[in-house]
């Protein structure tokens, strides 16, 4: 498997001492505003209705390890012509992330049910390998706009009671039964994007703004679904959007009662459906306020954030030397090293917004 986290490649001294002066700016910067917050590489982008959007894909996380995998690490759905990596921003920089292009296609408040993404065969080998990540509670990480995509979960407290807030990420599979090896695999996507009008029309900035949207939530939901298709299968229905499926209608959505995919045991291989859905939903959320529900996520305890820093701070010291990981792309020692002082770094300044007391 190859570990994520790690951005383009960089040549020479000259750019990691250009990035590590960036980050402790950053940083320093940080401390001084107290009552401020800035993320870094994110400004306001209006889009026109039909305009495609990006979505980007980063890593496969779990509250389990600090260690970060790369999206394609499992055999997701690819873009036509295969993944290609982007340039990053200073915040994905300081997150030590390497983002990617996805299949997933999106069109300015466009709305689209069950479209189909692909349809892939599992080796015996992408199966094991699917439910060893399963079984560790990995999240995948995907990003619109530069927000990230967060599932709406309901948490309980230590004292019972429930509270409504985002997780980042979504699952990559749901457990079932009393083997902890049993799974279903979750392969269908609904993605509801909030987008905040701008219109001028009228104003005295008509003249000098033009209309269109900003982006204020992306918010994702994972299912498991079964799906049968009508007739012979083409490959290239998912192109054309041509695709026929029992289980999910392109006008109703997903069926209600539609059977879950199992995963296989380690011995078989398998055919999945990846399918999606896009929903554009209106949100009176400004833009500088989106930032607000990943702000105020809850958090079962401060000392998580110090047990994180700790146990990168730990794995960086063990691993500075010895790299064990094997990568798709070529890194040098030096730059491994590099994005681990990024990731410290960066869980620091989590750790002082987050773990603060007022």
């Amino acid at each position: 498997m190859r570990a994520g986290g790690a951005g383009p490649e960089l040549t020479g001294m000259g750019k990691m001492g250009f990035r590590a002066a960036a980050a402790a700016a950053v940083f320093l910067a940080l401390l001084g505003e107290a009552g401020a917050f800035y993320l870094p590489g994110v400004a306001p982008r209006k889009y026109k209705t039909g305009e495609r959007m990006r979505v980007k894909v980063n890593t496969l996380t779990s509250d389990l390890t600090p260690l970060q995998f790369d999206y394609y690490n499992i055999p997701f759905c690819e873009p036509r012509g295969g993944e290609k990596e982007l340039a990053e921003n200073l915040g994905e920089v300081l997150a030590g992330e390497r983002t990617e292009t996805s299949a997933y296609k999106l069109h300015t408040n466009v709305t689209r049910l069950c479209k189909v993404a692909c349809r892939k065969r599992w080796t015996p080998k992408a199966v094991r390998e699917f439910r060893d990540f399963a079984g560790a509670n990995f999240r995948a990480n995907m990003r619109l706009d530069n927000l990230p995509g967060a599932e709406l979960v309901v948490f309980r407290d230590q004292r019972g009671d429930e509270f409504v807030s985002y997780r980042l990420g979504y699952p990559l599979a749901e457990p079932f039964g009393r083997n902890a090896s049993n799974f279903y695999v979750n392969n269908h996507l609904r993605i509801t994007i909030r987008y905040h009008n701008v219109n001028t029309r009228g104003t005295r900035m008509e003249k000098i703004e033009e209309p269109g949207v900003l982006i204020v939530g992306f918010e994702l939901k994972a299912m498991s679904i079964d799906h049968k298709f009508v007739g012979k299968w083409n490959p290239l229905c998912a192109y054309n959007n041509s695709c026929t499926l029992s289980t999910c209608s392109q006008t109703r959505g997903p069926q209600p009662n539609a059977p879950k995919l199992k995963l296989e045991s380690n011995k078989k291989p398998m055919d999945i459906i990846w399918t999606y859905d896009v929903l554009w939903v209106h949100s009176d959320v400004k833009w500088a306020s989106r930032w607000d529900v990943y702000l105020q996520m809850q958090w079962q305890d401060d000392e998580i954030h110090y047990s994180i820093i700790y146990t990168c701070t730990l794995y960086y010291i063990t691993h500075t030397h010895t790299h064990t990981h094997t990568h798709t792309h070529t890194h040098t020692h030096r730059q491994d090293d590099e994005i681990h002082w990024f990731s410290i770094i960066n869980s620091s300044v989590i750790l002082l917004f987050l773990s603060g007391k007022p």
